[in-house]
């Protein structure tokens, strides 16, 4: 029994692999017309909003409290002073004396008109120390429509506002006062019964006399809050 197997002719294939290579371009032109629609018509209401936006947005710095020692920001009072536009975020960057700057996106919504701190709660974390500290730049961020539909982010750099490191505005948060053990450890002749005796360091309870002998350890010498209250006479302060 002879089996007769055929194949697909070279026509067929050849046309079959024409019109896979049409319907491929297709798809791609479409995706690229629409890709290249989508940029020109961000881009081209980027470059007509900034002409307005750059009159109508202002913002105002009031104070910075900066953590050097953690290197973040915890307090920004900003306001927004301009009268139509509602500022959706902000770039906060931190310049070094040799032109370096490290840029953080804030996320925060000022209506036109207010004020707030825009930190609110979270601080802003840098890195460490790259040099000098030579200023901070805060640049206001507008989102705008496009006829298409499309949310365009501008950054306002028109109105970026620059504060010196030396500037009044800026403060640094004094650091908490230590904590220390202070007082006068009771004496221990003073303690009448032997668990309270035994529990002060430096005495010992003579059983046979039946009471508090030798010399308490004094509250300086305890570094921890645990160990300075366990000293009777001593408070952690």
């Amino acid at each position: 029994m002879t089996l007769n197997k055929k194949g697909i002719s070279p026509l067929i294939a050849t046309v079959l692999l024409i019109g896979f290579t049409i319907v491929l371009a297709a798809l791609v032109f479409k995706w690229t017309g629409q890709l290249f629609e989508q940029i020109t018509d961000q881009t081209g209401t980027e470059a007509k909003a900034k002409l307005d936006i750059a009159s109508k947005v202002s913002i105002k710095i009031n104070s910075i409290t900066y953590d050097s020692a953690l290197h973040r920001i915890t307090k920004l009072i900003v306001n927004n002073e301009g009268f139509e536009y509602t500022i959706n975020s902000f770039q906060v960057q931190r310049e070094w004396d040799d032109g370096s700057i490290e840029t953080v996106q804030v996320n925060y919504q000022l209506s036109p008109g207010q004020g707030s701190d825009i930190v609110n709660g979270t601080p802003i974390y840098f890195s460490q120390n790259l040099g000098t500290f030579k200023s901070f730049k805060i640049i206001p961020v507008v989102a705008v429509t496009s006829s298409k539909g499309n949310s365009v982010q501008i950054q306002v750099t028109e109105q970026l506002q620059s504060i010196l490191s030396g500037d009044a505005r800026i403060s640094n948060p004094s650091p908490p006062a230590q904590m220390t053990c202070q007082g006068t450890a009771t004496a221990c002749q003073d303690i009448l019964d032997e668990p309270s005796c035994t529990a002060q360091q430096g005495c010992s309870w003579d059983g046979i006399g039946g009471f508090c002998d030798g010399f308490p350890n004094q509250c300086p010498i305890y570094s921890t809050q645990p160990t300075c209250t366990a000293q009777q006479g001593c408070s952690w302060s």
